[in-house]
């Protein structure tokens, strides 16, 4: 199912697909410094910014992947960018970068939770996956407010060449609130 012409509201944001308009602002944005604890590197060059979009794009309309810039929905200024990853798989994966500028307003997991709302709508789908590193506090708390639950963990390098501790969260479809709390202890599992 094509997904391209997707667009999300939440009540402070506006999640639509990426584009080649966006690149400038996500090489901008996209720095060392976010993805520090995510498995993605900064890009090279803005070339390389052009092929993701394209890449991006193509999972758009072959339904296999949704990545979307997120806007603030008055000013449109962008904040970042959430995903939901192979589509069509048992467990489809959430992703989701802030801009440094924009984080600790709560927009990462309001982007999330939008994005799965409408996933829960529209795809077949029992549950989610989340990768978190252990020591992502933020992160962490968007899955936990999520009702998600650490079904594994792993460790990988990153492609900037760092050791990750992922916890992988599962998080249900319906469910949109946590009814309890989960730990986000940055030392639980290093």
């Amino acid at each position: 199912m094509n997904q391209s012409d997707t667009r999300i509201e939440t009540d402070r944001l506006l999640l639509i697909p990426t584009e080649q308009d966006h690149a400038g602002l996500y090489y901008e944005e996209f720095t060392a410094q976010v993805t520090e604890l995510m498995y993605p590197k900064p890009p090279a060059n803005f070339d390389e910014v052009r092929r993701f979009i394209a890449e991006s794009q193509q999972g758009l309309e072959a339904g296999t992947n949704l990545h979307m810039v997120i806007l603030e929905k008055v000013t449109m200024e962008f904040l970042g960018c959430v995903g939901l990853h192979s589509i069509g798989s048992k467990h489809p994966e959430f992703g989701v970068w802030i801009k440094i500028s924009a984080q600790r307003n709560r927009y990462g997991y309001e982007a999330v939770q939008g994005l799965k709302e409408w996933a829960d709508k529209k795809l077949q789908c029992g549950e989610y996956n989340y990768p978190v590193d252990a020591r992502n506090s933020a992160s962490k708390r968007i899955a936990c407010g999520l009702g998600g639950k650490i079904i594994s963990y792993n460790e990988i390098t990153n492609m900037s060449g760092k050791l990750l501790h992922l916890e992988i969260y599962a998080i249900s479809a319906g469910i949109n609130r946590n009814t309890k709390s989960c730990s986000i202890n940055q030392d639980e599992h290093r």
